[in-house]
């Protein structure tokens, strides 16, 4: 057991340097310098990084109608998941989209406290064709990024 460790230990109690677990955390590099005292030699410790595993992700796509007259409206969601750990809720999470065309504009939004994301009162384009939709999460320091696959928005 190295300094840091001990002194961790004594300030928090048990603590898990460099394991594995399915927490999502961040520990910074950190440098004790000291002179010791009756129950330490003084020393200076390594510096140690440790890394913590982003956790995976999944997001899922929605449009509501998928065909559309010229100028009706659609809405588009989904859901955010940390596949990594079922009962992390992403809330707040940023969702962006990618589109085909600049006929096709969909707002940011980001997911509610249940991981749940919403746009309503989307226009669809005056002209009639096939539009392609993906959502995108761009990711974290703690999670993943995830793009999902395309949906065909169909414009009569």
């Amino acid at each position: 057991m190295g300094l840091l460790e001990k002194l961790l230990r004594e300030k928090y109690g048990p603590v898990l340097l460099g394991t594995k677990t399915e927490a999502v955390y961040v520990i910074s590099c950190v440098m004790i310098c000291g002179v010791g005292d009756s129950s330490y030699q003084g020393s200076t410790s390594n510096t140690q990084t440790y890394a913590t595993l982003k956790h995976s992700v999944t997001l899922t796509l929605t449009l509501t109608p998928t065909s559309v007259a010229r100028g009706g409206t659609y809405s588009v969601s989904g859901k955010l998941t940390d596949t990594t750990n079922s009962t992390n809720i992403l809330s707040g999470m940023t969702i962006s989209f990618i589109t085909n065309s600049t006929l096709v504009t969909i707002p940011n939004t980001t997911t509610n406290a249940t991981g749940y994301y919403q746009v309503t009162g989307l226009t669809a384009p005056n002209t009639a064709g096939h539009y392609s939709i993906q959502a995108r999460y761009t990711g974290t320091p703690f999670y993943t990024q995830y793009t999902t696959s395309a949906k065909v928005l169909t414009v009569t």
